[in-house]
């Protein structure tokens, strides 16, 4: 089963994955998508204990600028708007998009 997360701080309120696995169950996916609560200066403990587990990432605040320091490359977007809402991991590493 492949995975997928939201993260940040709140996140609670969070409707991502309920709009993910409805998509997923639409397209004929084994995904699964959850929500994580990671507070400011949490990401690369995250990311890092959780090495492997997850295909890709969402992030909400306050983890978008948190990211760019932590991930092999980025998208140009993501570099002049010196912030990542997207994670994406693949056999190449990890990914930063905007």
């Amino acid at each position: 089963m492949t995975k997928a997360a939201v993260l940040g701080a709140p996140i609670n309120h969070s409707l991502s994955p309920t709009i993910h696995e409805s998509a997923y169950r639409f397209l004929g996916w084994d995904w699964i998508y959850e929500r994580h609560l990671v507070e400011s200066g949490g990401l690369a403990k995250f990311i890092t204990s959780h090495q492997g587990e997850f295909r890709g990432l969402s992030l909400t605040m306050p983890l978008k600028e948190e990211a760019l320091g932590l991930l092999d490359s980025l998208t140009e977007m993501a570099k002049r708007t010196n912030s990542a809402n997207t994670i994406v991991f693949d056999e190449l590493g990890s990914h930063g998009f905007n």
